[in-house]
């Protein structure tokens, strides 16, 4: 006896699974959605009013940096986090408006069997403006591939060769988040978080030097 499901796992993707009870067997088909339905998902989410704004995110982050570092008892460096609030807010002036996935890390990449796409990217969560900002999660989803410093900045590189990113942006939201995450993290009863810890420690020599006025 077979028995069957479909689960949405983004608006463009779909997967069949058939599971044969009898032979514990599992067969799994993907099935993507038309390249018309994806144009309208990408205009409705660009639409203005829709959508979360990168900007308005940034400029909350500047603002409630130094507040959430007190209640905390200041457990991250506190050079650390005024640079990250000054960035948060250069950040927030960034005109820039493209459809952004904001969890973009390697479980969410996937081998594509469409002709011309080799990858896709999956379980969007989407947002408004300068796509510098995915840049954190895929370097804090790899740290345990990253032995120092040095890999860390030579990763970020290469993200922002093949993505076609402005560096000095690329660094400061690597930068903010690993920030964010940090304080999150700590704000959600959890330990402080090594990984984020040591991207900081990795781009604080280049983020201090920045000047993001000079890119928007």
């Amino acid at each position: 006896m077979d028995q069957c499901a479909i689960v949405r796992v983004a608006p463009s993707i779909e997967i069949g699974f058939r599971f044969s009870l009898d032979g514990l067997r599992i067969w799994v088909s993907w099935r993507y959605a038309s390249s018309e339905r994806i144009a309208l998902f990408r205009a409705a989410v660009a639409a203005d009013g829709s959508g979360r704004a990168l900007q308005a995110a940034a400029r909350q982050l500047g603002a409630t940096f130094a507040a959430r570092q007190r209640s905390q008892g200041h457990p991250v460096p506190g050079q650390w986090v005024a640079l990250a609030g000054r960035l948060s807010a250069d950040l927030a002036r960034d005109p820039v408006c493209c459809l952004v996935h904001t969890d973009l890390h390697y479980d969410n990449i996937l081998a594509s069997g469409r002709s011309g796409q080799q990858w896709v990217a999956i379980d969007p969560a989407a947002a408004v403006g300068a796509p510098e900002r995915l840049t954190a999660e895929l370097l804090w989803t790899q740290p345990d591939e990253l032995p120092g410093p040095q890999a860390i900045t030579s990763l970020l590189g290469t993200l922002v060769d093949h993505g076609q990113l402005a560096a000095a942006k690329a660094v400061a939201w690597g930068f903010v988040r690993s920030i964010d995450y940090w304080r999150w993290g700590l704000e959600n009863g959890l330990t402080s978080d090594p990984r984020c810890q040591r991207i900081a420690e990795a781009l604080a020599p280049t983020v201090d030097q920045i000047n993001l006025s000079d890119t928007h």
